[in-house]
């Protein structure tokens, strides 16, 4: 298959770099035909990737292979971002169509945005923090009652300090995940069977491995 041809993009007009060019852009420009893979997921970003022209779709999967969650993405996207902190890819980034883009490696980035423990550097690290836990939690709400209720409470036992363990009300649990009363307490009822939560009317984690177990 040829390679994409696009109208080559005009630096003048981007958004990372001054327009008076004062400050040198490390990004180089590319082009990716539909279909091409970015990162797949589970990876570790070895680039940052600025979209120029065309679409991306993000797609996050099981092991098994079925799909969790899918959303598009056009230009002006940022990707690639969780590189610089070395956190894997949770979803796959693919090119739906021919696309144009600038990347540069993760060092470099790094480089160029300027320290991490700078005020905006330890802004950053909180948002791509708080942007994988949204990954999570939007994986958490997917698959059958049991999964999406096992996956939920490991998130949020996860969040828990050392030596802190506080019981969820059953009414909260079932708000957030949006169930009805039987479905929930069905759910429950086979957790508490397999070991993973304790008995009572709130929601009361005991064994935090047998709660991942339910949630595969």
């Amino acid at each position: 298959m040829p390679p994409p041809k696009l109208v080559p993009v005009r630096c003048q007009t981007c958004r990372l770099a001054p327009p008076d060019g004062s400050r040198e852009c490390p990004f180089e420009r590319g082009v990716k035909s539909a279909g091409e893979t970015l990162v797949e997921q589970g990876d570790v970003p070895a680039n940052v990737v600025y979209l120029r022209r065309g679409q991306v779709v993000l797609t996050a999967s099981t092991a098994s292979g079925r799909d969790l969650s899918c959303a598009v993405r056009g230009p002006n996207t940022m990707l690639g971002l969780e590189g610089l902190l070395e956190h894997r890819m949770p979803y796959e980034i693919r090119a739906l169509s021919d696309i144009a883009l600038c990347s540069v490696d993760t060092d470099s980035f790094k480089a160029w945005v300027g320290p991490l423990d700078s005020p905006l550097g330890t802004v950053l690290r909180l948002s791509l923090d708080e942007a994988m836990r949204r990954a999570g939690e939007r994986h958490a709400i997917e698959g059958t009652a049991v999964r999406r209720v096992a996956r939920f409470l490991d998130e949020a036992s996860g969040t828990q300090t050392s030596g802190e363990s506080r019981p969820i009300p059953l009414a909260v649990l079932a708000k957030v995940l949006g169930m009805r009363p039987e479905t929930m307490s069905r759910a429950l009822a086979e957790l508490r069977a397999a070991g993973a939560l304790g008995d009572g009317r709130s929601v009361h984690v005991v064994d935090r491995e047998k709660l991942r177990l339910a949630a595969r």
